[in-house]
């Protein structure tokens, strides 16, 4: 047989190497690869399936020995430290390899950690399912599911639970496909009973690892205005949450039958959650001001008073506090440009920050809904209606919750239990009214400002949000200012990187900032404007 059919034949037979195909599909036009049969282009996928695999493999031995060599070279620097009579500080070697390999692989920290583990276990202890791998014939994915069960096989056990898992007519006569053949939730439940076979006590070491490591995860949905949840929780635990849940979504459905199932559980979800959660809701609203004061925070004039470090801050709702004489703009002109806002969700407070946007909107209203201008009313949370200025964008983006759409801000504008704080700002170019730059901590206002801007974590790969980052002095302090354009947030685990690792960044003034590794290597990363999150 000849074609791509009769090479993936030769692939899977063993008499060619998947990789040796890899010149020869190459090759291949994009007008070729469109006009392929059925047959051939199946072949062609295959082929590219086990060549992709067996780069995996490639990979895999790669990682392993960069982390190898990696912790090698941090423990000889810390002996040497101490034979010095030094302290030995700084990360462990397995940090280090990944956090210099995270940016490389454009992942998370955490993510590189754990193919780093996965890596380690393939190529030391598992070296029948690497070679599966290696030959094409099973991909990396379900490899690293091999691997993971691997963590809770005694170190002993592991050749065993190799053999068990490559040949599974050793653990059961009743199994007759291989890894090779099996789905990823079918080959969990297959490593299981082979870890189960060569070290019994593994389930119960597996158990009450997964209970230990319990959680509950919300991150952005795939669709505007919503949110994905994950938990991992005892089973027991799970049987009565659900129980709650259903219940109470019963009760809605029989209330309205407009209802489907999914969303009246959603909802019974948000009521069983609130209902024993007292929540304090807050918007900050940046404006810009009639009269920028020149001096105030430019100039290290320490303009501090008895109030703290948010002193640039005006309470519209609750106790009202003067803002240093500050006359901020909110006539009808300042509406028209609409406003973009960033939702903080911070434990049991919710932060909205709403900033007024400076290319103007998309569309205008139409004249007749526009109301005449005037001078903005005497309180602006109560008086002026902002719902077709938000109305102009989708909504509002965070980086741990994704879209809150813009009918949702209007509805926290509107509720006369949300409590509204003025900022001003520079009225071109949005900077906002800060502290003395000779002190050491930030003002409430400056690092809520840096938070804003950026997000989560600068280093390259992280998305920590930013509420659970530390302010870092890009320049040192006091060489450094304490000001917008030379703080950062860092996680706590890259500011220890920064500080005791040769990691170096520079930020410029429109916060970019570019990371260098200790092998020369750099990196950029942008701020999460808040202009550009709530477009």
């Amino acid at each position: 047989m000849t074609g791509w059919r009769g090479t993936m034949e030769q692939v899977g037979d063993g008499l060619r190497s998947p990789l040796g195909v890899v010149p020869d599909l190459e090759s291949l036009t994009d007008t070729a690869l469109v006009d392929l049969e059925v047959d051939e282009a199946l072949a062609v996928v295959e082929l590219v399936r086990r060549a992709t695999s067996a780069l995996d493999a490639i990979q895999v031995l790669a990682l392993e020995a960069f982390a190898r060599r990696t912790v090698e070279e941090v423990e000889q620097d810390k002996a040497d430290l101490r034979a010095r009579g030094r302290c030995a500080l700084g990360p462990e070697g397995d940090d280090v390899a990944a956090v210099e390999l995270a940016p490389a692989l454009r992942l998370g920290r955490r993510a590189v950690s754990a193919l780093l583990d996965d890596a380690r276990m393939l190529a030391r202890d598992l070296p029948q399912t690497l070679g599966l791998v290696r030959a094409g014939r099973l991909d990396l994915a379900r490899a690293r599911v091999v691997a993971h069960q691997a963590f809770e096989v005694a170190r002993e056990h592991r050749p065993a639970y190799d053999d068990a898992v490559v040949h599974p007519e050793l653990v059961s006569t009743r199994y007759r496909l291989g890894p090779t053949d099996l789905d990823v939730p079918a080959l969990r439940k297959r490593v299981a009973a082979a870890a189960a076979h060569v070290d019994p006590e593994s389930q119960q070491r597996r158990a009450e690892s997964a209970r230990r490591d319990a959680f509950v995860r919300v991150g952005p949905g795939l669709d505007p205005g919503m949110s994905t949840w994950s938990a991992s929780l005892p089973s027991e635990d799970s049987l009565s949450v659900w129980a709650a849940i259903d219940e109470l979504a019963g009760e809605y459905l029989r209330a309205d039958p407009s209802l489907t199932v999914g969303p009246a559980r959603a909802q019974a979800l948000v009521s069983l959650v609130l209902g024993r959660a007292t929540i304090t809701t807050t918007v900050d609203l940046t404006v810009p001001l009639d009269a920028w004061p020149e001096t105030v925070g430019m100039a290290g004039d320490g303009v501090v008073d008895d109030r703290g470090a948010d002193a640039s801050i005006t309470d519209v709702h609750g106790d009202r506090r003067p803002a240093l004489s500050l006359v901020p703009d909110l006539t009808w002109s300042v509406a028209e440009r609409g406003l973009a806002a960033l939702v903080e969700v911070a434990e049991q407070e919710r932060d909205l920050h709403l900033v007024p946007t400076t290319g103007g909107a998309p569309t205008d209203p139409p004249p007749s809904s526009r109301p005449p201008r005037a001078a903005a009313p005497a309180d602006p949370a109560v008086g002026w209606s902002v719902g077709w200025s938000i109305g102009w964008s989708i909504g509002v983006q965070h980086p741990m919750v994704g879209f809150v759409l813009a009918e949702a801000v209007a509805r926290l504008l509107a509720d006369p239990d949300t409590r509204v704080r003025l900022h001003g700002c520079h009225p071109r170019t949005g900077a906002l009214l800060t502290h003395d730059p000779t002190t050491y901590r930030p003002a409430v206002a400056v690092a809520r400002a840096v938070r804003a801007r950026d997000g989560h974590c600068r280093f390259p790969g992280c998305s920590v949000p930013a509420a659970r980052t530390q302010l870092d002095h890009v320049v040192p302090f006091p060489t450094g200012p304490t000001t917008v354009d030379n703080l950062a947030c860092l996680c706590v685990t890259h500011h220890r990187f920064k500080t005791h690792t040769p990691w170096t960044y520079a930020l410029t003034t429109d916060g970019i900032c570019t990371w260098t590794s200790p092998l020369g290597r750099t990196y950029a990363t942008e701020p999460a404007a808040v202009r550009e999150r709530a477009a």
